[in-house]
């Protein structure tokens, strides 16, 4: 296999995100309720609407998804992830904070021949995985 097809990521269905998706939209959706009855009352609406749009990025860059590897690969992925403050459980990789400041999506863990993570996550996996080009002398 040559390293551009080995590193493929795909995002996992839809049932596994909705949880993480219910939990990310749920504050913004009180905002939007809250920018709503702002609306009626003719409070400036910009306001509330940025942060909704804030809220965006975050819930496409923790997309679960996955990645393949190759068998010699977990123990590079194991030292990543416990240099960036991750910690091994029962569920896999977790970041080490109280479990109300992370989605279930932020966890990491292998499922056979693949690893399972946000998509920002395998990002980094990926490009730390991959070989780098050698530089011209």
């Amino acid at each position: 296999m040559d390293s551009t097809t080995l590193y493929v990521i795909r995002s996992l269905p839809l049932r596994t995100q909705l949880h993480d998706t219910y939990r990310a939209l749920f504050f913004p959706a009180l905002v939007a309720l809250a920018a709503l009855l702002t609306w009626w009352l003719r409070i400036p609406l910009i306001v509330m609407t940025g942060m909704i749009v804030g809220m965006l990025p975050s819930l496409r860059l923790g997309t679960p998804s996955c990645m393949a590897i190759v068998a010699d690969d977990h123990a590079r992925i194991d030292a990543w992830l416990a240099a960036r403050r991750h910690v091994r459980d029962d569920r896999g990789w977790v970041p080490q904070l109280p479990r109300a400041l992370y989605f279930d999506s932020q966890i990491v863990r292998y499922e056979s021949d693949t690893v399972v993570g946000p998509l920002l996550t395998l990002r980094k996996l990926r490009a730390m995985l991959q070989p780098s080009p050698s530089l011209p002398a």
